[in-house]
């Protein structure tokens, strides 16, 4: 049995509620934005296409998510274990970027969604 939780602190809350189809869905009100740890980044997608480049209008059940946006955060890099030196990352904020589908975590910031992936799972930066 999953259970959902809230944490307030002042004007901040993060909500984490049972989701069936992807584990749990996590919702931060009143941070500006968030720090990425480690390696990971804080994309934010581009939007969905709704007509096709002929001008055709494409139904909501047709519609794919997309899977390239633009790098808002990234984190400081990871951690060798072996020599404990940092290893910088290879994006930085402002890159556009191409990804996989479901790769990474969506989360909601205040009101906008954004997804939260490892640089490993980046494809590649789009120029």
């Amino acid at each position: 049995m999953r259970v959902g939780y809230t944490i307030y602190d002042k004007e901040k809350t993060i909500k984490l509620t049972s989701a069936p189809e992807n584990g749990w869905n996590i919702v931060f009100e009143g941070f500006d934005t968030i720090k990425p740890m480690f390696d990971y980044v804080l994309v934010e997608k581009d939007e969905e296409k709704t007509k096709t480049a002929g001008g055709l209008v494409i139904p909501d059940t047709m519609k794919e998510k997309p899977s390239t946006g633009t790098i808002v955060a990234v984190g400081d890099g990871l951690i060798c274990e072996k020599t404990g030196e940092s290893i910088p990352m290879k994006v930085k904020v402002g890159d556009r970027i191409i990804f996989p589908k479901l790769a990474g975590k969506t989360i909601k910031v205040d009101d906008s969604e954004k997804t939260i992936l490892k640089q490993s799972e980046i494809l590649g930066i789009l120029n």
